[in-house]
């Protein structure tokens, strides 16, 4: 896939691309529930709130290609348990639901 939004490996690293962004590398270790759970405990703080990123574009998916990714979403972070919780997201609806 060349079309934004994508995630790839690249070396050692992952990157993100986004529509209109400038691509983010990241080291997928440094997102490692565990760790990320021991660092929130050692810095004092007891819940992490997880949003999904807006600039993926799943809310204005049509439903047939959201509703599976917004399932797995807080599917995901639900099974991460505590000290995580979800940030709801849900699909972008037209007013006139006829439309939809």
């Amino acid at each position: 896939m060349t079309v934004p939004p994508f995630i790839r490996k690249a070396g050692a690293r992952w990157r993100l691309r986004l529509d209109g962004e400038p691509d983010h590398l990241f080291d997928l270790s440094q997102h490692d529930a565990a760790l990320r759970a021991r660092r929130l405990a050692d810095d004092g703080i007891d819940r992490a709130v997880i949003s999904l990123s807006t600039p993926l574009g799943i809310e204005g998916l049509p439903a047939d290609e959201a509703e599976p990714l917004l399932e797995s979403y807080h599917a995901g972070v639900l099974e991460l348990g505590e000290p995580f919780a979800a940030w709801a997201s849900t699909r972008l609806r037209s007013p006139d639901p006829r439309s939809d």
